[in-house]
């Protein structure tokens, strides 16, 4: 049963300006990512996407790349209000990332920035965390909101799903977890939690999850900033190197020496080693234990002792405050827990009607 989230609508009266005579012709866009790689959609893709789509061009002007590779974007040239329900995208062997949906205001001259995270990039039998799928607004002038990173600020992030190890049988130990572990808890109170299990680091709030990196497997990316390294081997507290948050091009984390993260923040894999690289997300995931754990709830490793079942630990969910309609529909995609053909893992959605 969908968990309805109707409370969250209201206010961020700076974010939108004026409201809406609404569309003679309401539309849908659907965009679905088509390749298991840790880089966006070439603009040669976009534009054949772009060419698939039917739309009102009286509204959908400008259409264009925004600031990165990936980044589908065009200007609103209408005010109307968007219904959007986005999907992150799986994490190997199917592990599900979350779908979400909210609705929002739009007004003219709003630049519209979105993406579909991919799954992992396999090698053989062994893959890493699947890319968060992302709506944004890009306006330099909104630097006062207090999620805007690098010229966005987001709407809806649907976190990716954690990857799955070789023995992966209990999915919700690895996927995402619910939208309600972002909106009933302050950010101290997830940061607490993570940074209780992995002392060593240094994790920001609303940025990527830990992870073992040059002895096992990866944290996932987050909003405003990438994973970092919880292994003494691997410079304890750094940033996983070429990692990006979401807003800074949200490409997955490259392998040096397995499978990378799916774009979108996915956090790479390690060959040899069966734990669970961590998904993107508003907070990415660290890295967990590959759903092997017989839980319900997120479990991540712990490097120096027992694992830790905490939601908070896992990629998360977000929606703007400005956003109306909030609905979690639980984890996205039809469950297939265990699958290895990388074109059956599922693949990050975005899809946004316009009334």
């Amino acid at each position: 049963m969908p968990l309805s989230l109707t409370g969250l609508g209201g206010g961020a009266a700076s974010l939108f300006r004026g409201i809406d005579a609404g569309l003679a012709n309401p539309f849908t866009l659907t965009l679905e990512s088509t390749n298991n790689s840790r880089n966006g959609d070439t603009t040669s893709v976009q534009n054949t996407w772009w060419g698939t789509q039917t739309y009102d061009a009286t509204f959908v002007t400008n259409i264009g790349q925004q600031s990165y590779q990936g980044f589908y974007a065009f200007t609103a040239g209408k005010n109307a209000t968007l219904t959007a329900t986005l999907g992150g995208a799986a994490g190997w062997r199917n592990v599900r990332g979350r779908s979400i949906t909210a609705s929002f205001s739009i007004s003219i001259g709003d630049r519209i920035v979105f993406f579909a995270g991919k799954p992992t990039q396999p090698i053989g039998t062994e893959g890493a965390g699947g890319g968060a799928s992302c709506l944004m607004k890009y306006d330099t002038s909104l630097s006062s909101d207090a999620d805007y990173a690098n010229g966005f600020v987001p709407l809806i992030i649907a976190a990716g799903g954690g990857e799955g190890g070789s023995s992966a049988q209990y999915e919700l130990s690895s996927a995402a977890p619910p939208l309600t572990t972002t909106t009933n808890n302050t950010s101290s109170s997830i940061m607490t939690v993570r940074n209780n299990l992995y002392s060593n680091a240094n994790l920001v709030a609303k940025e990527g999850g830990a992870g073992r990196d040059s002895t096992a497997q990866q944290g996932g990316c987050g909003w405003k900033g990438p994973s970092r390294i919880e292994d003494s081997q691997g410079g304890t507290g750094n940033a996983t190197s070429g990692s990006v948050g979401l807003a800074y091009g949200a490409t997955g984390n490259s392998a040096t020496s397995g499978s990378d993260g799916g774009f979108g923040g996915g956090g790479a894999g390690k060959s040899g080693n069966f734990y669970g690289a961590g998904a993107g997300g508003y907070y990415g995931g660290c890295e967990g234990t590959g759903a092997s754990a017989n839980s319900t709830v997120y479990e991540a490793y712990g490097i120096n002792g027992g694992n830790v079942a905490d939601h908070k630990l896992g990629a998360l969910s977000f929606v703007h405050s400005s956003g109306f309609s909030v609905t979690d529909n639980g984890l996205y995609g039809t469950s297939s827990l265990n699958t290895t053909v990388a074109s059956q893992q599922i693949y990050g959605k975005v899809q946004l009607s316009f009334a």
